[in-house]
């Protein structure tokens, strides 16, 4: 994506708009400008639509995220994906690939804020789930689908890989984006951020530790899949 500087109204503002230059993937012929500002507004939310999209984020950040722990709680893997299905984290990222490719450092700068905001959201209610369910204060061992995320393998970074891959793919190619849904619960962001604030407030920062870890490399991994992509 490439942008041009257009003068706005009479209040000299100016604002940006996409050239229509590139592939895009748009059932393999050049994009349109139309297409293209498509794209671009449904990673950037600039002006008079960031407040609104901010809010929304976050709304649903802690949403996702109190089902997602929850859902751990209760051991629940059909809780926990569909709390994966809510969550909004995927945008930003992909506002971060794009914006790095782009030269965009003030877009970078936001995007990772976006993406800081929501997680300390999702860590925060993972730890007041920790304080209001007693049956994780008690000697029972932690619950499977809880204990599955404080502690990353390999078979995550090849999970992590093939969702990259195909969020990648699918994320400028209009035809393929009903595959989007099944990439988010792939990339499984929002759970372990839960066990993290879990885990912390039940004092164990070890496994504490292993969640961040996940969720740093599944980022990480999907990035490295994404800039191409952007």
């Amino acid at each position: 994506m490439t942008s041009n500087e257009e003068q706005g109204d009479a209040g000299g503002a100016t604002r940006q708009t996409l050239a229509p230059t590139g592939q895009l993937g748009f059932r393999g012929r050049a994009a349109t400008a139309e297409e293209r500002a498509q794209v671009f507004d449904a990673f950037f939310f600039e002006g008079e639509r960031r407040k609104p999209y901010l809010q929304q984020f976050l709304v649903l950040m802690l949403l996702s995220a109190a089902i997602a722990a929850f859902g751990l709680v209760n051991n629940s893997a059909a809780v926990v994906i569909g709390a994966m299905l809510v969550a909004p984290l995927m945008t930003p990222i992909l506002a971060i690939a794009a914006s790095i490719v782009q030269g965009w450092r003030q877009r970078v700068v936001d995007s990772i804020v976006i993406v800081g905001i929501g997680a300390l959201a999702a860590i925060t209610v993972g730890v007041v789930v920790s304080f209001i369910s007693p049956s994780l204060r008690t000697d029972l061992p932690l619950p499977s689908e809880l204990l599955a995320r404080t502690n990353p393998n390999l078979i995550d970074l090849c999970i992590a890989l093939a969702a990259g891959a195909a969020g990648g793919f699918v994320a400028v190619r209009t035809e393929a984006s009903g595959a989007l849904p099944g990439v988010g619960i792939a990339v499984a962001l929002v759970p372990p951020l839960a066990v993290v604030g879990m885990t912390a407030g039940l004092g164990l920062w070890d496994q504490s530790l292993g969640a961040i870890l996940l969720f740093v490399t599944i980022v990480a991994v999907v990035l490295e899949f994404w800039l191409p992509a952007a």
